[in-house]
Parts: structure tokens; sequence; C-alpha cells
């Protein structure tokens, strides 16, 4: 594991005393890519410490503006912690940190049916919520960066991308692709379950202004895969919420097909910076992902989704 910030018993100690959640037990780190996550326990419960590694300041401030927006309109989040001072926000040794509630749930690992409706549902309350709430901001990515054949790839799969930016120019008018501030990241390790039940949206250190296509296609490319009975439940429940018009359909498959030549490119990078075994497995899973929707045509996409 490789830990970022290392923290020791004293420094936890010193950043509770900022807060009213009583005195230290223990504290340890969580895998984690990008920043570091400590999970600390004191005498009154658990608690997860967030500290933002490379995170601009009005970064941080959107993404917690943001969370604490969402908390208000009865979306599903890790709550924020506010300290002695009422700041959601606080400074370590020239360090960003933020303190989340402990949510006793898991990453979801498999979608029965039963689970998958009730995400479903929950995705499309968010996306209506997003859609209504004029937030504007983020983290830029590149702009429109599904359109840009001229993306940098930094570990190949440069041929794979620009053949699908052509495809995706060719059969979908980027006109009719609503935007808004998206979640981005929308992987099954950044959904919190319990008891077939969304207890958590996690992690929004990617949200920004995106295409609302695009938070599908990662949820389909993580949670559903290629499976046409899971696709139809999903888009049958999401549908109560939000419709997709027929671009924005056509776009979640070539947008999907963007998240798996992605998540490649970006694990392969991680492994110059961590020796996280679980690498080289996610890699080979987002290029099988990808070979999968490379051998299904669109027409057949749309088929199963309708």
């Amino acid at each position: 594991m490789t830990i970022l910030t290392k923290l020791e018993k004293d420094d936890v100690k010193e950043i509770l005393s900022e807060y009213n959640l009583g005195s230290y037990v223990s504290h340890k780190p969580v895998d984690a890519l990008g920043n570091t996550i400590y999970f600390v326990n004191t005498e009154k419960g658990k608690f997860v410490l967030k500290i933002f590694e490379k995170a601009e300041p009005e970064a941080v401030k959107f993404q917690i503006g943001l969370i604490e927006y969402l908390q208000n309109s009865k979306i599903p989040v890790q709550g924020i912690i506010r300290n002695r001072k009422k700041e959601s926000i606080f400074k370590y040794k020239d360090k960003t940190m933020v303190m989340h509630k402990f949510i006793d749930a898991k990453p979801a690992e498999h979608f029965s049916i039963k689970l998958l409706k009730n995400v479903a549902d929950n995705i499309g309350k968010l996306h209506k919520v997003l859609l209504e709430s004029g937030i504007e901001g983020g983290d830029p990515w590149q702009e429109e960066h599904q359109f840009n054949e001229k993306k940098q790839w930094t570990t190949g799969y440069s041929a794979e991308f620009s053949r699908l930016v052509k495809e995706l120019k060719k059969n979908v008018d980027k006109k009719n692709l609503r935007r808004c501030i998206i979640h981005r990241d929308l992987s099954h390790s950044n959904l919190l379950v319990k008891n077939d039940k969304l207890a958590a949206f996690m992690d929004w250190d990617d949200s920004g202004t995106d295409f609302l296509a695009y938070d599908v296609a990662v949820f389909i490319a993580h949670g559903i895969k290629d499976n046409k009975k899971k696709l139809r439940t999903f888009f049958s429940e999401y549908s109560r919420h939000i419709t997709l018009n027929s671009d924005e359909k056509k776009a979640v498959y070539y947008f999907i097909k963007d998240r798996y030549l992605n998540v490649a490119n970006y694990l392969t990078s991680q492994k110059q910076v961590h020796d996280y075994k679980w690498l080289d497995n996610s890699i080979k899973w987002a290029v099988d992902g990808y070979k999968k929707y490379e051998n299904m045509e669109l027409e057949k996409f749309l088929e199963n989704i309708s």
C-alpha cells in the first residue's frame, strides 16, 4: 500500500481536537488512488478522513459544496462533518482535508436485479437534481474529451481511441447531448450498498460539467457490462426520472467504450506510482470490456436497452 501522506497518532489527535468527535482510539489507511484516506476511530464512533493530495483549493471547495447541496436535496452521499469553527474544509501541515461520516456499507460487487433497480432509480434522481440545479464548475478535464481526437495517451490505446472518436462524430449529433454537473466515476467501488439498496454515492473527485450520457455509460461499463436483462432493467428504472433522447442513447454506447479505454490507460499509468496487485487484473478487465463492446454493433446495443 502506498500512503502519500503518513499521519502518526499525534497528528490524528491534533486533527480531532478541532472536532467534537470524541477522543482518539485508532486510525488506519485505506487503499486509494490519488488521495490519502484514513479510517479514524474515536470513543464516539468511526469516521473517514480524506486528504486531498493534488486538487486545487477551488476544486476542493466546489466538490464539498456539491456534496452538501446533494445532501440537502436528499441524494444519498457520504456526509461532511464540520469542525468546531463550522468549517467543512481545513488545513493541516499544508494539506487540505475533510472529515466524512462513516457509512456502514460496502462497495457494490454484484448487482442483483433488486439492487440494480434501486441504484438505477437513485441515479435517475441524482441526474434530475443535477440537471435542475444550474450548478457549474468542477474538474474541467479536457473540454468534451470524448470527442477530442488529440487526447493525450501515455500508455497506448491511441489508435483505438482515434477510431472510436471518428465513429462517435459520424453517428452522434453532439448538439443533442445534454450537459450538467455529473459524478463522472459511477463505478461499483464508488457506490456503497447495503441490503440491496444504495447507501451512498462516493468519491466526487472527478465531478464536473460533462455529458449526462457519460455518467450512464460509466455505470453500465462497471456495473452491467453487456448483460441484456440488466441493461433493460436499468433503463426502465432510470427513465422514470430521465428520458434519454436518440443521440444520448447512441452516445452511451460509444462512451462505454471510451470509459474502458480511459480506465486501462489511467490504471496503467498508476502502476508507476502504486504497487497494488489488483491493478493488473483491473487493466485486463477494462481491455476485455472494450473488446466486448467492439464486437457488439450499435444497433444491437440499442435493441438491448429498448
